[in-house]
């Protein structure tokens, strides 16, 4: 195969993960799968294609901010991505 995709990398973790109490956790078990991406795509020359979801800030930097939407899974996903 030529092309991974992953619809929603976060939508399992957001049901199975909840609350500030599983935080960590929830954050390791997406690092850890988002490795195995990266391994298969190196591996293998596959190109990955991951969506994400997305949450309304709604602290106070959410007036300043140009858009007010921020991606679920925090920097773990934003560091994973190579493009």
């Amino acid at each position: 195969y030529a092309l991974l995709i992953v619809d929603s990398a976060s939508a399992l973790y957001r049901t199975d993960y909840s609350g500030r109490g599983e935080l960590s956790a929830r954050q390791m078990h997406l690092a850890r799968f988002l490795r195995m991406l990266l391994r298969l795509a190196d591996e293998f020359g596959v190109a990955v294609v991951i969506t994400n979801q997305v949450v309304a800030q709604v602290d106070g930097a959410a007036m300043f901010a140009a858009d007010p939407k921020k991606p679920i899974g925090g920097n773990i996903i934003a560091h994973a991505s190579t493009t």
